[in-house]
C-alpha cells in the first residue's frame, strides 16, 4: 500500500473502519485487463464486494434522508460491480441492491432516467432468479412504476403496478403496509392518468387499511390522508382536502425532523388547496418554508424544488404580486428542463405556468409561443383528450382573447370545455371556469346569446362547489352584472 500511495495510484484518507482507499483510473484499468467474467479470481472479488456493499447498506433506507449520505458514496462502487456482471448471470442480491439505488436516485437525486435503468435491471434479475409470479418481485414492479410515472409514462406505470398489485394481494393478504402503498402507487398512477374517480375508492380503502392496522396516528398513516386529499383535490373540492392534509401535516411533523422532504410535501399540499380555497396569502408563508426544506435536503436542481418554485409562482400571481412570481417561474422552468429534459411533462407544466404571469404583465407575444409548446408537450405525453390537455388549451384560448382575436378563442375554449365535462364531470369547478372563459369569447365574438346562459350555468356551479364568496364566483357574478 505505502509503494502504491508514493507512485500515486492510490490514495488514501479516514482512518480504522472509516478509511477509503481511492484507485487511480490508470491502475483500475491494468487490473480489469487481467480479469474475465469467468475468471476465478474475479468471481471471488465480485462476492467479496457485492457483500461487502449488502452490509454497508443494511439498516440504511435509500428512501430515508438520512441514508443518503452513505448511498450517494456508494453509488459509483455499485456502478462499477454492475459492469463486472455478465448480463443474464447476476445472483440475486445484486438486483436488490440495484433496486435500493434506484429509490435513490428517484427520490434522493431526481435522476429518473438513471432510476428506471436500475429499477428495469433489478426486475430483469429478480424475474430471472425467481420467476415471474414471485412474492419478492411486487417491490421491483412497484418502484418501476413509480419511476415511469415520474417520467411522465403513466399509461405504461399502470399496467406494471396492477402486476405488482396483484402478486401484492395474493402474497401478502395480511400485510397491510404493502397493500397501503401499493393501492396508493396505483391511485397516484391513475391521477396523473386524469382519472381521479378511478383513484378515489382506492386512497380511501388505503386510509381504511392503514387506520385500522396501525391506528389514526401512526406516520404511516399520513401518506393515505395526503393522497386522499389530493384526489380530493383534484376532483375539485379542496375544502374536504384541506383538514386531511392539516391532519397529515401534524402527524409527520411529530413523527419526523421538522426539515425532512415529507414534510414539505405535505406543506405544498396544504398550500395549493388553500390556494385554490381563495387564499393565497395563507399559501405564501408554507410554500416559503418548504421551499427552504427541499433546497437543504435535496439541493437547488432537484425537479422537487422547481415543483415549490412554480406553486410559490402561483400563489405570488393570485396575489397580484406577479413581478415577484415571473423569476420564480422562470427558475422552475430551467431547472425542470435540465433535469428531466424539454420534453418531460411538467415542463408543459412549468411553461404554462410561467406564460400566465408573462400574459398577466402584458407580454402576449411572448405568452403565445410558450402556451402552444406547452400544448404540444402535454398532447405528445397524455394524449388529446387529457384535462391537463384542456388547461392547456384554455391558457392559449385567453392569451388570444387578450390579444383581440376572440374568433381564434372559441374553438379551444369549446375543446377544452369538452375535455374537462368528460374527465370530470359537469359539476366541477374547473368546469365553471371553462365555461366562463368560453362565454366571454363568444360574447365578444359577437354571439352574445349563447354566452349568457353558460355564464348563468358557469356561476350556478361555482357557487355549488365554492360558496358564495369564493374568487371565481365573484368573477362569474361579475360577468352577468349590467
Amino acid at each position: 500500500m505505502r509503494i502504491l500511495t508514493s507512485y500515486s495510484m492510490i490514495s488514501r484518507s479516514g482512518e480504522g473502519h472509516a478509511e477509503a482507499v481511492s484507485i487511480h483510473r490508470l491502475l483500475q484499468a491494468v487490473v480489469l485487463l487481467r480479469f474475465t467474467y469467468d475468471d476465478s479470481c474475479q468471481e471471488e472479488a465480485r462476492e467479496a464486494a457485492l457483500y461487502g456493499l449488502i452490509n454497508s447498506v443494511a439498516g440504511n433506507s435509500a428512501g430515508d434522508p438520512s441514508g443518503w449520505p452513505l448511498w450517494q458514496t456508494l453509488i459509483p462502487h455499485i456502478d462499477a460491480l454492475c459492469s463486472r456482471f455478465e448480463s443474464g448471470s447476476e445472483p440475486e442480491e445484486l438486483g436488490v441492491l440495484l433496486n435500493g439505488a434506484g429509490i435513490f436516485a428517484l427520490r434522493s437525486q431526481g435522476r429518473y432516467q438513471q432510476a428506471y435503468a436500475y429499477a428495469t435491471r433489478a426486475l430483469a434479475i429478480a424475474e430471472a432468479v425467481l420467476g415471474s409470479e414471485h412474492p419478492k418481485l411486487a417491490a421491483c414492479l412497484g418502484n418501476l412504476a413509480e419511476t415511469l410515472r415520474m417520467l411522465g409514462r403513466p399509461a405504461e406505470a399502470l399496467a406494471i403496478a396492477r402486476r405488482a398489485m396483484l402478486i401484492t394481494e395474493t402474497a401478502f393478504a395480511s400485510d397491510h403496509t404493502k397493500r397501503v402503498v401499493l393501492l396508493q402507487r396505483l391511485a397516484a398512477i391513475l391521477l396523473d392518468l386524469g382519472k381521479p374517480g378511478e383513484a378515489l375508492p382506492l386512497e380511501q380503502r388505503a386510509l381504511v387499511i392503514a387506520e385500522e392496522a396501525l391506528g389514526p396516528d401512526h406516520p404511516d398513516v399520513a401518506g393515505p390522508l395526503g393522497n386522499l386529499a389530493a384526489t380530493l383535490r383534484m376532483l375539485g373540492r379542496p375544502g374536504d382536502a384541506v383538514p386531511l392534509f392539516t391532519r397529515a401535516l401534524t402527524i409527520k411533523e411529530a413523527a419526523l425532523c421538522l426539515e425532512h422532504p415529507s414534510v414539505a410535501a405535505c406543506l405544498m399540499n396544504l398550500a395549493g388547496s388553500l390556494r385554490e380555497l381563495g387564499k393565497p396569502g395563507e399559501s405564501v408563508p408554507l410554500e416559503e418554508r418548504a421551499l427552504t426544506i427541499l433546497e437543504k435536503t435535496l439541493g437547488p436542481d432537484h425537479p422537487d424544488v422547481a415543483g415549490c418554485l412554480g406553486n410559490m409562482g402561483l400563489s405570488l400571481h393570485s396575489l397580484g404580486r406577479v413581478h415577484e412570481a415571473v423569476p420564480l417561474l422562470a427558475r422552475a422552468l430551467a431547472t425542470t428542463e435540465a433535469a428531466l429534459g424539454p420534453e418531460h411533462p411538467r415542463v408543459a407544466l412549468s411553461l404554462g405556468n410561467l406564460a400566465v404571469s408573462l400574459r398577466e404583465l402584458g407580454n402576449l407575444s411572448e405568452a403565445v409561443p410558450l402556451e402552444e409548446r406547452a400544448l404540444s408537450l402535454t398532447e405528445s405525453a397524455l394524449g388529446f383528450d387529457h384535462p391537463r390537455v384542456a388547461i392547456r388549451l384554455g391558457n392559449l384560448a385567453l392569451t388570444f382573447y387578450e390579444l383581440g382575436m376572440p374568433e381564434k378563442a372559441v374553438p379551444l375554449e369549446e375543446r377544452a370545455l369538452a375535455i374537462m365535462e368528460a374527465a370530470l364531470g359537469p359539476s366541477h369547478p374547473s368546469v365553471a371556469i371553462r365555461l366562463m372563459n368560453l362565454a366571454a369569447s363568444l360574447r365578444d365574438a359577437g354571439r352574445p346569446e349563447e354566452a349568457t346562459p353558460l355564464f348563468l350555468r358557469a356561476l350556478a356551479v361555482s357557487e355549488a362547489t365554492l360558496g358564495p364568496n369564493h374568487p371565481q364566483t365573484r368573477a362569474a357574478r361579475d360577468w352577468l352584472s349590467p
